[in-house]
């Protein structure tokens, strides 16, 4: 027990410190990756919407809407234009 004490006395800072740093860093670095994932397959629909050539006229509220004719089957990539 005298041993750790003594370790304790000497690095207690350090060891703070390091746990300070860890929540600031937990803090800082908030990484969702399915909120990635999401916004990821979001561009590159809206990418290959762009590349579809048929298109179609929708009107609503007395706004005309344009609105691509591509497909995209759940749980894919794999479109079809």
């Amino acid at each position: 027990m005298d041993a750790f004490v003594s370790w304790l006395s000497e690095n207690g800072l350090s060891v703070i410190g390091m746990l300070i740093a860890a929540v600031a860093v937990r803090g800082v670095i908030k990484f969702d990756v399915n909120q990635w994932l999401n916004d990821r397959r979001k561009r590159l629909e809206d990418d290959l919407r762009m590349l579809c050539p048929h298109h179609y006229f929708i009107k609503e509220d007395g706004k005309f809407i344009i609105a691509s004719e591509i497909v995209f089957p759940p749980g894919t990539l794999a479109w079809q234009c």
